[in-house]
């Protein structure tokens, strides 16, 4: 569904992605792991079309998307929930909703997505009205989750969608992910939390300084002794 060719993405003169290789099967759960700086975040929005690489390719559904804009990528499917939530704060949390919601025709739809999401996170809709910016953090990663299915995406992109967060509400947003997918959502996930990435994913890559090291099933890098050390506090 998703490929990455050669890619390699540029901070002005700093190469942060080295030429990576990444697939993704639709349907699939996959994870990006990695440390701080490895790339994983500038993988996705490469793959948004928020960042260009210098080289490379990215195709979509056997479509080079490599240079599309991020607003037709989204139309044409992925949409990114990114790390740290980046709701509208002074916006209610039906108004973040109608903004995922801006390419959608027919009131119709737009109520059906809404019923799906509030279907997903109850807190949701009994918030509706309340200011983005005055929600918990774990109901603002419920927003911004809520606000990219909006658009009924084919792909969903999520970066660190547990930082910051409780662990009873990592366990929540980790169910929720699952449901996403059972539901035909095909996922990719870039998450600190690797042990769960890799328990929720069918198969992992591990990116070190922009490359790509390791890659397998998700039980396979459960087991790998170096991501055990690196990763897993083994």
């Amino acid at each position: 569904m998703l490929r990455l060719e050669g890619i390699h993405t540029f901070y002005g003169p700093i190469e942060a992605v080295k030429g990576i290789d990444i697939e993704v099967g639709q349907g699939e759960i996959v994870c990006l792991i990695g440390s701080n700086g490895a790339g994983k975040s500038t993988t996705l929005m490469t793959i948004s079309g928020i960042l260009r690489p210098r080289s490379g390719r990215v195709s979509f559904e056997g479509r080079d998307i490599t240079n599309v804009s991020p607003h037709d990528i989204v139309g044409l499917g992925i949409s990114q929930v990114p790390e740290g939530r980046r709701i509208f704060p002074r916006l209610t949390v039906m108004e973040n909703l109608e903004m995922g919601a801006y390419s959608v025709v027919g009131n119709g739809q737009l109520k059906t997505r809404l019923e799906k999401v509030f279907e997903l996170f109850p807190v949701l809709g009994e918030r509706r009205k309340q200011l983005g910016g005055t929600l918990s953090g774990g109901e603002q990663q419920m927003l911004a989750i809520g606000r990219a299915l909006m658009c009924g995406p084919k792909m969903l992109l999520l970066d660190e969608p547990s930082l910051g967060l409780a662990p009873i509400i990592v366990g929540k947003i980790f169910r929720v992910i699952k449901e996403i997918n059972d539901a035909g959502v095909t996922v990719l996930l870039v998450e600190q939390n690797a042990h769960a990435a890799l328990k929720l994913s069918r198969r992992g890559y591990v990116l070190e300084s922009g490359r790509v090291t390791t890659q397998g099933t998700g039980q396979e890098l459960l087991g790998n002794e170096q991501v055990k050390k690196a990763y897993l506090g083994e």
